[in-house]
């Protein structure tokens, strides 16, 4: 509960990645944006590795698209984890 996170894909890199920040810190944050689609604000964080930019998915089920193919072929389901 000390960080908070941001994940997305980066198109420069062609992977997943993640960026934290101390909670009540400074966010690495480039931009916010409105996404008419959506209907929502996206936040845009700089990549660790390429220091290129990437839209933060906020949801797994927003990721539908694959961002190597363009193709709509991702899928997400919930999964139960016990302890």
């Amino acid at each position: 509960m000390k960080f908070e996170e941001a994940s997305g894909c980066c198109k420069k890199c062609g992977e997943n990645v993640s960026v934290t920040w101390k909670r009540g810190g400074k966010k690495p944050l480039l931009l916010e944006v409105w996404d008419a689609l959506a209907g929502k604000t996206r936040q845009i964080f700089p990549c660790p590795k390429c220091k290129a930019p990437f839209v933060k998915v906020d949801q797994i089920s927003e990721f539908k698209f694959c961002p190597k193919c363009g193709k709509a072929s991702l899928k997400s389901r919930r999964t139960l984890l016990y302890d």
